[in-house]
């Protein structure tokens, strides 16, 4: 996989906090999260957690709007969805545009775009995070951290922004980073509702050839990636169902 980032073993302790993202790999590309793996499974979610209601929000960089569906619904969408850049309007999950795009054509716009990251406290949903292992840092315990689970379909990410440190962990799919330091401005041509998979195909081979310091990273199962705090990031998911974790950090 594409990655311009350093990589290290994924031992404990972790040496972290660092001043620049890294990958930490597990031996030998081994699945350190089985468990949780498993369970968020498309057919085991689905069956297990299927009729429950799940909170969604865009995928810009405000992670703006709020909406509600069934969680089976939410994944049937991400099955249906067709990423259609040059459509002239956007739909509603499963209709259609008023550009007459067919049934199942994904929004363009990212605050148009659904996506499950966080927002859902159910005891289901605290069960399920309670079967993640965390990265194993010095300070990856109790009030120091905060884990979000996540489910994405393919080209969904959220555009860029900026927060504390933490790590990002895929179970399913594979998740393309974009990264860069606190110092560094966003791309001047940013347009906070433009998706991040528009913007790899429109913008990044101009903007990646005058920007050396941006950092560019796909990471696997079996991979962490560790981002620093207050690094300008996006993000996007490359399977059709890609489940994930972040850990949010207080670093000491």
């Amino acid at each position: 996989e594409r990655c311009t980032l350093r990589r290290l073993a994924l031992e404990d302790p972790l040496p972290t906090p660092l001043d620049r993202p890294v990958v930490f790999e597990a031996p030998g590309g081994s699945l350190r999260n089985s468990k949780i793996t498993g369970l968020m499974a498309r057919e085991a979610m689905v069956s297990r957690m299927g009729d429950e209601d799940v909170h969604l929000t865009s995928s810009n960089t405000f992670s703006e709007g709020h909406f509600v569906m069934p969680l089976r619904e939410y994944v049937a969408y991400l099955s249906s969805c067709v990423v259609e850049l040059d459509a002239g309007a956007s739909s509603a999950p499963g209709g259609a545009g008023s550009n007459g795009a067919a049934e199942g054509t994904c929004p363009v716009l990212a605050n148009e775009t659904l996506y499950l990251f966080g927002e859902n406290y159910t005891p289901s949903w605290e069960a399920l995070a309670e079967t993640y292992a965390v990265p194993p840092c010095r300070t990856c315990a109790g009030e120091n951290i905060a884990v979000s689970l996540g489910i994405g379909g393919a080209q969904s990410g959220v555009s860029w922004h900026m927060h504390g440190p933490g790590f990002s962990e895929v179970f399913h799919g594979g998740k393309r980073w974009f990264l860069l330091p606190p110092d560094s401005p966003i791309p001047s041509s940013f347009d906070p509702n433009q998706s991040v998979s528009a913007w790899t195909q429109q913008v990044l081979p101009l903007y990646s050839a005058s920007t050396p310091e941006l950092e560019d990273c796909t990471i696997v199962p079996g991979q962490v990636l560790y981002f620093p705090d207050g690094w300008h990031h996006a993000t996007l998911n490359l399977g059709p169902y890609t489940t994930f974790a972040s850990t949010f950090l207080r670093e000491e």
